[in-house]
């Protein structure tokens, strides 16, 4: 989780406020698509969720390139390295989705099921880091490996990593309770999980980045302030002719 004392990622790293801006947009298409997806298609039953799944992640894909090309200009990377970033960190991690899914006991005959919800949990944490991160593997390691993020981008990525997954779990508990309910099936309540995990977890980003920014700015007064001071200071000491020292100025 990230710290307040935490310093923005480096003199050429996105601002804090542009972070934070790109964090809202994204979290507000999450959530439009989703109530709109909601209407459309019936979430309380497998068919409309499997239609959904998809359809969200090629959208989010899609938000998340755009809206950090538009907030972070400078730090927003050429399509190609996005386009190949995202399609080596959705994969894998819809590998491991997969992988962990099966672990906990998803009956292998809901496979379809499976390997969708990885596809959309996938895009859903690791898009951030196809925008945010390098190709430096180090960075995508501490990120969502090790969880030790250094820099302001990796703790955002850790921090929706956690929340997401977080929330999939959660709502997976709901799964095996004997309610009768449609909704209950897998991965329907895990997507739901998932989604609000998510909105937590940007919640927590927006209020972070926006208390880092204020940190921030109130250093730069202090040393603006400092700054103004010193050359006051420094014009106080000028010395000034007069009957006394007159010869100093010849």
């Amino acid at each position: 989780m990230p710290t307040s004392g935490e310093e923005s990622s480096g003199p050429r790293g996105p601002g804090f406020n542009s972070l934070k801006q790109a964090q809202v947009v994204v979290s507000s298409l999450l959530v439009f698509l989703v109530v709109v997806g909601s209407l459309v298609l019936d979430q309380r039953k497998a068919m409309g969720n499997r239609i959904l799944m998809p359809i969200l992640s090629v959208m989010l894909t899609s938000a998340n390139e755009t809206v950090h090309s538009v907030f972070l200009p400078r730090h927003s990377k050429k399509g190609g390295s996005v386009a190949r970033l995202a399609a080596m960190s959705v994969s894998g991690g819809t590998v491991a989705f997969l992988f962990a899914a099966t672990c906990f006991g998803v009956p292998i005959r809901r496979f379809l099921d499976t390997i969708n919800f990885g596809f959309f949990l996938s895009t859903l944490v690791t898009m951030p880091g196809a925008c945010l991160l390098t190709e430096d593997f180090e960075q995508w390691k501490r990120s969502y490996l090790t969880l030790k993020p250094q820099t302001t981008v990796e703790r955002i990525c850790s921090t929706l990593l956690c929340s997401s997954l977080l929330g999939s779990w959660l709502g997976a508990w709901v799964i095996p309770l004997d309610w009768n309910c449609s909704w209950q099936a897998w991965p329907i309540p895990c997507f739901a999980g998932g989604v609000l995990g998510n909105l937590v977890g940007s919640m927590v980003l927006v209020r972070w980045l926006g208390r880092c920014q204020s940190k921030l700015d109130e250093k730069e007064k202090k040393r603006k302030k400092y700054e103004l001071e010193s050359k006051k200071k420094k014009q106080g000491e000028v010395p000034v002719c007069n009957e006394t020292n007159w010869w100093m100025f010849m």
